[in-house]
């Protein structure tokens, strides 16, 4: 069943209404806001919903899901954020419901953060959603909802997909920060049928953008997710208008951009770095007096979340390969960006 966003502050009292790195201009005299997204590959619960396809991910499943595999799971996250230093806002994809995010929360050094959870239950056959955490100390949602996705597929019939989630979060000092985390489909079914799914969910964010840009000419927008794209793709750079700072064209800067021509990537498949999770601003971050400046993009990378392939060298540990279990932290790598108030 659907429910609406919900909010509620993690610890205690109410909710109150290896790096690589590009940089540009920072202001120096105030603190650095850090924004980070990670696909936390498969981060379910050990219960059976039986409205959703999560059986393999139960003691009794395919995968074999313990509460002790759980445990290690939810520390092993919790080391990686703690390693990017408890981003202010933080999406994720991948996780199952609010209650992995709960436990998440209740996690390693994040327990004592204050972080705030958005998040609504998503159409997805599998249960996975994306999400949004965010610390009281520093912000406060002022609205959110899901932006419902719909495809018409020429394979599947009913074919359902993540939600986008939309948050508005208000600094302490009054600035405003529209975040959208997304999650589109797959690259499985092959480029052509795939890449029509993703283009269709592009347009649908990008009709959103416009109405936002409308109504709110001087928003300052962050666009996160695992895109299942790279950066030059066309539902990128066509569905949403996201490129390089030299394109004129392009509506969002595409932080990941230059990364991305330097080879590196968050995602490695078949001998390739891939660049799949993306963080795009709006361009008034770069703007000649903004609210809001963007300093540096980062991939976080770090020994302790890796192991050695004897063919490849270093590759994201992830937690199963198949039904194998390797009890490591995610198939994908973390990205943040740093922006100023």
């Amino acid at each position: 069943m659907r429910t609406p966003i919900l909010f509620a502050l993690m610890i205690g009292g109410l909710f109150p209404s290896l790096f690589f790195h590009c940089a540009t201009v920072r202001h120096m005299d105030s603190e650095p806001v850090k924004i980070g997204f990670y696909n936390v590959e498969n981060l379910f619960d050990l219960e059976d919903d039986p409205e959703r396809d999560d059986d393999d991910f139960t003691p009794d499943g395919k995968q074999h899901w313990t509460a002790e595999r759980y445990q290690k799971k939810l520390d092993h996250l919790a080391q990686v954020i703690d390693g990017m230093g408890y981003p202010a806002i933080m999406g994720f994809a991948e996780v199952e419901n609010r209650k992995v995010l709960q436990d998440l929360c209740q996690s390693g050094g994040l327990r004592d953060k204050g972080y705030q959870i958005a998040h609504f239950d998503s159409p997805d056959h599998r249960g996975i959603d994306v999400a949004l955490i965010f610390q009281a100390a520093h912000f406060t949602a002022v609205a959110g909802k899901p932006i419902p996705v719909h495809i018409e597929d020429v394979l599947v019939q009913d074919y359902t997909t993540r939600d986008i989630l939309y948050c508005q979060l208000r600094s302490r000092k009054g600035s405003d920060l529209h975040i959208l985390v997304n999650h589109w489909p797959s690259r499985r079914d092959g480029p052509e049928v795939s890449g029509a799914r993703r283009m269709q969910v592009a347009r649908q964010l990008n009709a959103f953008l416009e109405t936002l840009r409308r109504d709110e000419p001087d928003s300052y927008v962050v666009v996160m997710g695992d895109f299942n794209d790279e950066p030059v793709d066309r539902p990128l750079r066509e569905g949403i208008q996201a490129g390089p700072l030299t394109d004129p064209d392009a509506q969002l800067y595409n932080a990941m951009w230059d990364l991305d021509v330097a080879q590196k990537g968050s995602y490695y498949y078949r001998g390739d770095w891939n660049m799949l999770d993306q963080i795009l601003l709006s361009r008034n971050f770069m703007g000649e007096k903004p609210t809001w400046t963007y300093d540096t993009t980062t991939i976080y990378k770090e020994p302790f979340m890796l192991y050695n392939d004897k063919k490849y060298g270093p590759l994201p540990n992830r937690t199963y390969g198949g039904t194998r279990y390797y009890g490591g932290y995610s198939d994908h790598l973390p990205v943040m960006i740093q922006i100023h108030e």
